[in-house]
């Protein structure tokens, strides 16, 4: 009773003041520093004796007494010098030949070397015990899962500690060739229990071996002793990439099996990619993908749906760090791999799984349909089934209609006989999706709009072809907008959207014949704009059909843009402003001379609304932070017309409010609240410099002088004072600032 009454006072102790997982206050470290302190003086050494005792007596005693002096050994030595343990060794390493008492002697083993001391002398320690041949003679029960992760646990920490010894040792220790030795033996018995069914156990083992595996890429070759175990630890490590037969994927909640397993997983890739960028391994990493392609090929109704996800899985991680390049695709090495790949129509597995994970490789390796096209259409029509974008599963058909764009984006220069069929199945999938006939939902069905776009823009598609599809398009999602009630704002931005995912790809040439309907459709647009425009998603999504619409119809699309900047600088609210800013900004940089005359009409009342923005004291509140964001588009705006024409500055519309911008940007320098804002109002400041230091300027100078060649006007006058006078004083300022 005394023995069982000090083992658990002890451990009260030292789970609840000592070694708790997290302290919460300093007073709480220094409760334990004090306990600690005040044991290490005597009474530490008492409770190791009151151990040593009943370990040398441990036949005679009850197994939990045994027990708990074992653990609480293995507590104190933490944070006690080692020598006062080193009587208790042997006693310890007895235990480990006794099953009962195997896994806390363990435990307790492995704190006597983690303990800090001389490499050399924890690399002794670990071979007087003769560590690995004990456990390797464990009569381990297939079902003691307990014992299997205490052991796994142990060996692959002994292992993190040998390697380390070895990376941090100068190469002219005389221990490293016994560290090394000590390492292979430690791999073998890791690869060992990684076969073990234990999911944690797994776990443990495979950080080590990544760990290793790291640690040996650095070197070009192996011996053939470590080729071997790397080989074996790929070979096992493919085999545990294959789901277990109770992983069905039928109920989307996860057990703690299922849990633990995508944990295990994910180490398992990581240490598979590893291996594979091993130069010794590569070409194994082939004949391992070869050989579970071909356990699959010709029976796909027959195997599991895990067996016939693996070769996809492999050779999606396979990309990833091998593949460089379309260059290497279009090797013979990787042709025949993927020859073998693409010859199997996983897809008849009948598995969502499978097939998701094949149109996702297909994306991967696009590049290889530039150089063998031969598979495209059947992808294509894979893509189109029922295990694809038309499957009953949402998930399915939504991820399918997403990497189908993906595909068709990379290889869109091989699909020039397939141009045909894309168009018909695309408008068919379109028609029933429109109709609810699909599992597909509306971000699925832009993807289809946006198919149609490509495929008219690569191939050069008729124009009076393009303007039927534009016309039936434009009048189907012009009749669904009208039709939605008044407050259906989301369903309007769903329709714009696809009309943007319709047009995105077009090109002026391919719409030649069709301007009149990008004009016509914006009109209709705006009868809308007005009462939509406080909701963000759809303004944006009109502003957006309506640049590409300026980018394809040219400068005579001007003269319907007047309305909807009228409307945005009517809302008079900050959302709507930055809108018209981002858009005029668009207009400047696509229309140049037209975009300008726009933009200087356009200068001042925008200047107006932005001062009424509240000018922020700092750059934390999300409020401070979109005031500004809006000052830095300004900003940008003002930037770009200075690049293109400075003289904008001092026209008839924004010359009387010159000086004030000026200011403004002056001001925006010297608050700093943004590093990106107070460089571009510098830079915007530089270009109006050098556009005034030009003939205009030199045209005022002039007329001062009294030569007459030079109209001069009112404004001019306002630019030069401003310039050597007040503008003179701020920039000094400002480059003290700077300094």
């Amino acid at each position: 009773a005394f023995l069982r009454f000090t083992f658990a006072i002890f451990e009260a102790i030292n789970d609840e003041l000592i070694e708790r997982e997290s302290y919460t206050t300093k007073d709480d470290i220094s409760i334990a520093n004090t306990i600690k302190d005040g044991m290490r003086g005597g009474d530490a050494e008492q409770i190791v004796g009151i151990c040593k005792t009943v370990l040398d007596n441990y036949s005679e005693l009850d197994p939990d007494i045994v027990t708990g002096a074992v653990d609480t050994l293995a507590d104190l030595i933490d944070w006690n010098d080692l020598g006062l343990f080193e009587s208790c060794l042997g006693a310890i390493t007895q235990l480990l030949d006794v099953k009962e008492f195997q896994q806390n002697a363990l435990y307790c083993f492995y704190s006597f070397v983690h303990k800090g001391m001389d490499p050399k002398r924890k690399l002794t320690l670990i071979q007087e015990i003769d560590i690995i041949n004990k456990i390797k003679g464990f009569n381990i029960d297939a079902d003691d899962a307990e014992l299997c992760q205490s052991i796994s646990e142990i060996i692959s920490k002994l292992g993190i500690l040998v390697l380390e010894i070895i990376e941090t040792a100068e190469p002219s220790a005389g221990y490293l060739q016994a560290a090394s030795e000590l390492l292979i033996e430690l791999l073998v018995l890791n690869v060992m229990f990684l076969e073990c069914e234990d999911i944690k156990s797994a776990i443990f083992i495979v950080r080590f071996l990544n760990n290793t595996v790291l640690y040996l890429k650095k070197y070009e070759d192996l011996d053939d002793k470590l080729t071997e175990i790397v080989a074996k630890v790929q070979e096992v490590c493919v085999t545990k990439l294959e789901y277990p037969d109770w992983c069905t994927f039928e109920d989307e909640r996860q057990g703690d099996d299922e849990e633990n397993y995508a944990v295990l997983r994910e180490d398992l890739v990581n240490l598979y990619s590893n291996t594979t960028m091993m130069p010794s391994m590569k070409l194994r990493v082939f004949e391992i993908l070869a050989a579970k392609i071909a356990e699959v090929k010709d029976q796909l109704l027959a195997v599991s749906q895990n067996k016939a996800e693996l070769p996809l899985y492999l050779l999606s991680q396979l990309h990833s760090v091998i593949i460089k390049d379309d260059k290497d695709l279009a090797s013979e090495f990787y042709q025949k791999l993927l020859t073998e790949v693409f010859d199997v129509e996983f897809v008849k597995a009948n598995s969502k799984i499978v097939s998701l994970l094949y149109f996702e490789v297909c994306v991967k390796f696009a590049g290889y349909f530039l150089h063998y096209p031969k598979y495209l259409p059947s992808i294509f029509e894979s893509f189109m089934s029922q295990t694809g974008v038309l499957s009953s599963c949402r998930k399915l058909a939504s991820r399918s209609s997403y990497l189908l764009l993906r595909f068709i984006e990379k290889v869109k220069p091989k699909l020039h006989d397939l141009t045909g069929a894309i168009i018909e199945q695309t408008e068919s999938i379109i028609k029933h999706a429109e109709t609810g006939q699909t599992q597909l939902v509306s971000n699925d069905i832009e993807n289809f709009y946006e198919i149609i776009g490509i495929i008219f823009e690569e191939f050069k598609v008729s124009p009076s072809v393009v303007r039927d599809t534009l016309s039936n398009y434009f009048g189907l999602i012009f009749d669904k907008i009208s039709s939605l009630p008044s407050t259906a704002t989301e369903g309007r931005t769903e329709y714009t959207r696809r009309l943007n995912m319709l047009v995105k790809h077009l090109s002026p040439q391919a719409i030649s014949e069709s301007k009149d309907l990008f004009v016509a459709m914006n009109a209709n647009l705006y009868k809308f704009f007005e009462a939509h425009i406080a909701y963000v998603s759809f303004r944006d999504s009109v502003t957006v059909f309506l640049q590409k619409t300026l980018s394809l119809v040219g400068p005579e699309m001007l003269d319907g843009v007047g309305a909807y900047v009228e409307c945005l600088m009517k809302a008079g609210n900050q959302g709507c402003l930055d809108c018209c800013i981002r858009f005029i900004h668009f207009v400047v940089l696509k229309l140049d001379a037209h975009g300008l005359e726009l933009a200087e009409s356009l200068l001042v009342p925008m200047f107006r609304q932005l001062e009424q923005v509240e000018f922020p004291a700092s750059n934390k509140s999300d409020q401070e932070k979109d005031a500004i964001s809006l000052f830095n588009k300004y900003v940008k705006l003002l930037q770009a017309i200075a690049q293109k024409n400075s003289n904008a500055f001092i026209g008839p519309n924004s010359g009387a409010a010159f000086q004030e911008m000026m200011k403004f940007l002056f001001l925006m320098i010297k608050q700093d609240l943004d590093v990106s804002l107070s460089r571009t109002s510098l830079h915007t400041i530089k270009h109006m410099l050098v556009g005034f230091s030009g003939a205009n300027i030199q045209a005022v100078k002039k007329t001062f002088a009294g030569e007459q060649q030079f109209e001069f006007k009112p404004e001019h006058e306002a630019v030069w004072k401003f310039f050597t006078e007040e503008a003179a004083v701020e920039m000094g300022e400002i480059l003290q600032h700077i300094k």
